[in-house]
């Protein structure tokens, strides 16, 4: 099972980043290895401590210079190697790639509501359309989940 996840670039709450670490414990211990995301700061930098923190390997998918500088920092500092370094394509792109090679997507973003703009949404709503289970962590450390079916469960707070 692959992870991915796009999160608000202006980092998340303290429920939110709790429903998230309780939940990429779930995905870990249920044997998933890898973790996608788009190296950008905030939601992905913290996810990405989380997912490291809890041992897995992560799959870079940066969107521009200043991202991939940021991973050459992380594996010095981290001395890892990383599985696979994406080539850099444009943010939808991007973000279109972490939603439909992943079985499950963790989402992270800064409104309780969906919304048309944003690359957060953009992401989940590829997701969807892939069929992938989506796991909505928002900013009251509530969690939505939904399944390829479409169909939404109510899981309550973290």
């Amino acid at each position: 099972m692959r992870v991915g996840f796009t999160g608000t670039r202006r980092g998340m709450t303290e429920d939110q980043e709790a429903a998230v670490f309780a939940h990429l414990t779930r995905l870990r211990a249920a044997g998933a290895e890898y973790m996608a995301h788009g190296c950008c700061e905030g939601a992905d930098r913290q996810a990405h401590d989380i997912w490291r923190g809890l041992g897995g390997s992560i799959e870079f998918c940066p969107g521009d210079e200043d991202q991939e500088a940021w991973i050459d920092e992380v594996i010095q500092i981290e001395d890892i190697r990383p599985i696979r370094i994406a080539p850099g394509p444009a943010y939808l792109e991007r973000n279109h790639q972490i939603a439909t090679t992943t079985s499950v997507l963790v989402a992270a973003p800064r409104e309780l509501q969906e919304t048309r703009r944003g690359g957060t949404w953009a992401t989940v709503r590829y997701a969807r359309r892939a069929g992938s289970t989506v796991l909505l962590c928002l900013s009251d450390g509530s969690v939505r989940r939904e399944d390829s079916d479409q169909a939404q469960l109510q899981l309550g707070s973290a």
